[in-house]
């Protein structure tokens, strides 16, 4: 492992337990060890998950993005680098993460948002709240595209409806970012992941989903193909826990 400010590098060990039936990763792990790299890289530059709660702050994850050329497989070593990238709205913070395999092969492009919360009462705080300097590499690195809404329809049939509990959710106390995309896929009969898999997730956070909450998934393909998928989770009031865009390829080998 090796530090620098601005930019991080983490060597991680695919393992058996974060793949699927396939033996490869499964999308959900790319944002897990997204979130555990950010973290580290975080604490590096004096953004402590707990010194900041100390403050009275925390971040939390708004949007992210992740554009997939291939799944790295049982045991396979792969290199994941992160960097902070500035604000975007004056409300976004932003970060980049290019995944590679040991000689350099590209895996994956993600980019998260995240904003700056007050933990106790909820309220969004601004991104000048935060103390220090954050990083603004957009010159080192050209970043992907901007993170915006998406344009999910309304009245999509639902697909299944599930409740959160213990498992679902972390230090924060609600449903943890990985498990969204987990719920997302589980969308998708397992014939699909035989014949295809996903090229490109976008995912935006719309409302917190806590323990007890009951979240019905609803999706639909978006063209002629059925490559490209919206989806959406709704709560029992009727108002959207999240919204994504799914795009699929053919399986490579």
């Amino acid at each position: 492992m090796t530090t620098g400010i601005p930019t991080w590098r983490e060597e991680i060990t695919v393992r058996d337990y974060e793949t699927d039936f396939t033996g490869r990763w499964k999308p959900s792990s790319f944002f897990r060890v997204m979130q555990l790299v950010a973290g580290i890289q975080s604490t590096s530059i004096g953004y402590n998950f707990y010194e900041l709660m100390d403050k009275g702050m925390a971040w939390v994850l708004a949007r992210t993005r992740i554009s997939i050329v291939d799944f790295p497989k049982i045991d396979e070593r792969i290199i994941y680098h992160t960097w902070l990238n500035g604000v975007q709205q004056k409300l976004f913070f932003i970060r980049e993460f290019d995944i590679t395999t040991i000689d350099g092969k590209r895996l994956a492009r993600a980019t998260t948002a995240s904003i700056l919360i007050d933990p106790q009462s909820r309220r969004i705080l601004s991104a000048r709240s935060l103390p220090g300097h954050n990083p603004d590499n957009a010159a080192q690195v050209t970043p992907l595209e901007p993170l915006d809404k998406l344009d999910v329809p309304e009245g999509m049939p639902a697909v299944y409806r599930l409740q959160a509990a213990y498992s679902d959710l972390d230090v924060m106390g609600h449903v943890n970012n990985a498990n969204y995309i987990d719920w997302v896929c589980s969308g998708f009969p397992l014939e699909k992941y035989r014949q295809e898999q996903l090229s490109r997730l976008q995912l935006n956070f719309l409302r917190e989903v806590k323990a007890g909450d009951t979240v019905t998934v609803c999706a639909a393909s978006q063209d002629e193909s059925g490559r490209q998928w919206s989806v959406s989770g709704e709560n029992d009031n009727g108002e959207r826990a999240f919204d994504a865009v799914v795009h699929w390829q053919p399986r490579t080998a």
